[in-house]
């Protein structure tokens, strides 16, 4: 995930700082990372995972269409 998060910032923020660039990226990842430790909290880890999974095609679409 974190690799193809990379890819797309490299090629959505070629006009972002650097600094910039990265602390969006490490938002991300942290959001990311948090969506994943929501999954074995719920009462239905599966359809959690359904959930988070969706939210997260969703985010990287939106990212990658920008």
């Amino acid at each position: 995930v974190i690799v193809k998060v990379r890819e797309i910032f490299q090629r959505i923020n070629g006009g972002v700082s650097a600094s910039r660039s990265e602390l969006l990226l490490r938002m991300l990842i942290a959001a990311l990372a948090e969506a994943a430790l929501m999954t074995v909290e719920m009462d239905n880890p599966e359809e959690a995972m359904v959930d988070v999974a969706s939210v997260i095609e969703g985010v990287m679409k939106a990212m990658a269409s920008h």
